[in-house]
């Protein structure tokens, strides 16, 4: 079932950047309150949920088939599917840990310390040692084997 536009509309001040509006639509209103004079909105398109519904109409024997599954079954596949997830994620964790611990990576490794404050716990300073090591992986393209 659809929702009112109304649901999706959320007021913002200034000018939306280019990744937000990824998703989203501009839209002119009146202005309604003083802190957001520009009366300006970013309403969420409603693209997904059409998407979602035209699979259902084009798919309606997967539909049933869905339908009549056991909810608890259901909730045993989903769970599976998260624990499956998490475990890919932990894995590809541990690759990019063992990538940085190489000493050829040495470089890499002393440039995003010199971008994380020492003042951090050490544990946030690891975490976000391999998230910048993941994007530096993403960004450039290496092959992690």
């Amino acid at each position: 079932t659809l929702r009112s536009k109304e649901d999706y509309t959320i007021p913002v001040s200034g000018r939306p950047t280019a990744s937000l509006r990824r998703g989203w639509t501009n839209q002119r209103q009146q202005p309604t309150n003083q802190n957001n004079p520009q009366g300006l909105t970013l309403t969420l398109a409603l693209n997904a949920e059409s998407r979602h519904e035209a699979f259902m109409r084009s798919e309606p024997g997967l539909v049933d088939f869905v339908k009549q599954i056991p909810r608890e079954q259901l909730e045993r596949k989903f769970l599976l599917r998260k624990m499956q997830d998490q475990q890919q994620k932990e894995g590809y964790t541990a690759k990019v840990k063992a990538w940085l611990e190489k000493p050829e990576q040495a470089e890499v490794l002393k440039a995003i310390r010199t971008m994380i404050s020492p003042v951090m716990k050490p544990e946030r300073q690891e975490q976000l040692i391999v998230n910048q090591a993941k994007n530096f992986i993403k960004n450039t393209g290496v092959k992690l084997s």
